[in-house]
């Protein structure tokens, strides 16, 4: 076997050239599984404001029923009760401007 200094060239030229081309494959292949899992994380977050927006349609249609509901039977209370209601609200008036006074004195001790 007779080795010269031309076939250790070549030998290492192949080697590099080996070596070169394990490397772009792996690049390549690191750069797909990138863009793919990019690719589900981007279906999974739509698919997450998808059902955050639905639930939050869903609880505010709640919600507008209930105030609806509040207020109806507000209507229907104050109507066939009224004196009950004029107390209710006097109290209720009473309560709020007592606590409000609480409320001013501790805030200026």
């Amino acid at each position: 076997m007779n080795i010269t200094p031309n076939s250790v060239s070549h030998g290492a030229a192949g080697l590099v050239d080996s070596a070169t081309n394990a490397a772009e494959r792996a690049l390549h292949s690191t750069q797909n599984s990138a863009h793919q899992a990019l690719g589900r994380m981007a279906d999974q977050a739509s698919g997450l404001i998808e059902r955050g927006s639905a639930a939050v349609h869903q609880r505010s249609d709640q919600l507008r029923a209930q105030a609806r509901h509040g207020r109806e039977s507000t209507a229907s209370y104050i109507q066939h009760e009224p004196f009950k209601a004029v107390l209710i609200a006097a109290a209720a008036g009473a309560a709020l401007m007592l606590l409000g006074s609480l409320l001013s004195h501790r805030s200026t001790r």
